[in-house]
């Protein structure tokens, strides 16, 4: 899995979505398997990473709706998880970011906002 998302982050630098979509998508189908054979339930880093580069990927293909999904699939587990604060605290700001983009300026500030708190309680804010 980390080979085929590195893969995809090679075709996103390089402004090829389509492929990084691809990619991405295969790393996390590969995760989702490998959790399973192990029959472990947690919520890895991996994962929400993969989640938060699928956004990245839909926003750039202009693939508002879906992007926005991947940001909230993403954030959602996370808070499950109650780890990963530094990945929560990303998928939240990409979702501010793409809200902006979609000129919800409204809708933006509180997930622009709610990073700031997370990362000064887990002290990743100095």
């Amino acid at each position: 899995a980390v080979v085929l998302n590195s893969i995809g982050a090679i075709y996103t630098s390089t402004s090829d979505f389509q492929n990084a979509r691809k990619y991405f998508l295969e790393a996390l189908q590969a995760l989702e398997k490998f959790r399973k054979l192990r029959a472990n339930q947690e919520i890895s880093i991996e994962y929400l990473t993969y989640y938060n580069n699928l956004g990245i990927v839909c926003q750039n293909l202009k693939e508002y709706t879906v992007a926005l999904q991947y940001y909230k699939d993403g954030v959602a587990m996370a808070r499950k998880s109650g780890k990963h604060l530094s990945v929560l605290a990303m998928l939240l700001n990409n979702t501010g970011s793409l809200l902006l983009e979609m000129k919800q300026i409204e809708e933006s500030y509180p997930p622009f906002k709610r990073p700031i708190s997370i990362l000064s309680k887990s002290c990743l804010l100095l």
